[in-house]
């Protein structure tokens, strides 16, 4: 199945002699793993807070950050700040088109479309590809081709991946949403913005939140909406999609929070589930 993404992904292009250090001292991952394959990553403020979540992959020499649409122009504008001398250049790239591939798809003919596997995922790629006047959509076999978005975004949330979103922007710690657990950090490598925070609580401290996944009936729903439990905000949103029927909803909550009577808008929250013991 062949998911078109553009409609909630963008992709900023970094690139420039110094794109490797520069990255090395925004990201919280280790930019040189890109070198083998897609990673995830987080960007964040001086308080350990995130800014944003991405998703990074590496054409030739220069880097692709993946992230949604509403984040990209202050994502960039944030980036820049950090240029100051060095020899880098941050543009949303707007010719590169972006696809999601789930499950076998054998009817993808390799032509300039660089394929990338999903970190602990064997059934889902990345597609990016430059589909001039839709040329890419022409290879596709169409009995395949499919512009469900809440089917990928579905199994995001049903894997634990997070999103961070204006409604959430410089809300959420590292730990809160799992990064350590979906390796979206690297603790070897050198200082980045907000590090102090992320390895302090990694090695001295132990995480007070974190990310879970559940179900509830259809209701209305945006990033940010707070948990409550017995009238008090316990928690807040993530990640969710809503269907017909059901919402699918990452959020993050106490530790210590048991999981009984968790709702959002006045909907139960079922089928719990933790992603780090």
């Amino acid at each position: 199945m062949i998911i078109d993404l553009n409609n909630f992904y963008s992709m900023l292009e970094v690139k420039g002699a110094d794109a490797v250090t520069f990255l090395q001292g925004q990201i919280t991952n280790d930019i040189h793993r890109a070198d083998e394959g897609l990673i995830y990553s987080g960007i964040c403020n001086p308080k350990g807070r995130l800014f944003a979540f991405l998703r990074i992959v590496k054409i030739v020499d220069n880097f692709i950050l993946i992230c949604p649409k509403q984040l990209a122009s202050s994502l960039q504008l944030r980036l820049k700040m950090f240029i100051l001398r060095s020899k880098v250049e941050i543009e949303i790239n707007k010719n590169l088109k972006i696809f999601g591939i789930m499950n076998n798809c054998s009817s993808i003919k390799q032509g300039n479309e660089s394929l990338f596997p999903l970190p602990s995922d064997d059934n889902r790629q990345l597609l990016l590809t430059e589909d001039k006047d839709g040329h890419f959509i022409n290879l596709m076999d169409k009995a395949m081709a499919s512009t469900n978005l809440s089917q990928w975004l579905m199994r995001d949330i049903q894997s634990g991946i997070p999103e961070i979103m204006p409604e959430t922007q410089e809300r959420l710690l590292v730990h809160t949403c799992n990064l350590d657990h979906i390796n979206a950090v690297s603790f070897k490598k050198g200082c980045y913005t907000g590090q102090e925070i992320v390895a302090r609580t990694h090695y001295l401290g132990k995480p007070k939140h974190r990310c879970f996944y559940g179900i509830i009936d259809s209701c209305s729903m945006t990033y940010g909406d707070s948990v409550f439990q017995e009238d008090n905000s316990v928690g807040t949103v993530v990640n969710f999609i809503a269907t017909e029927d059901i919402n699918y909803v990452l959020f993050e909550k106490g530790i210590s929070i048991p999981n009984d009577n968790l709702v959002i808008n006045g909907k139960q929250i079922e089928s719990i589930k933790s992603f780090v013991n």
